[in-house]
């Protein structure tokens, strides 16, 4: 999503207290995109956004054989 021009990020919710307050673009290894990882469910669903991705899977996970429009 980061990558993706017509879409534009509003928020990420993380289980892990590591990636707590970091950016999300450093989770992906992408360039800094002012979105800072947050563990408050209310703070995400108080978020002025048009849609939401649930994605409980690391992209690793599908590996190299995934279609690259997947990673």
């Amino acid at each position: 999503m980061v990558s993706r021009p017509e879409f534009e990020l509003a928020g990420v919710l993380v289980y892990d207290p590591d990636k707590v307050g970091r950016d999300a673009g450093d989770l992906v290894g992408l360039p800094a995109t002012g979105v800072k990882c947050t563990d408050d469910v209310e703070r995400v669903l108080a978020l002025d956004a048009d849609c939401v991705l649930h994605m409980p899977l690391p992209s690793a996970y599908f590996g190299a054989t995934a279609p690259a429009t997947w990673r």
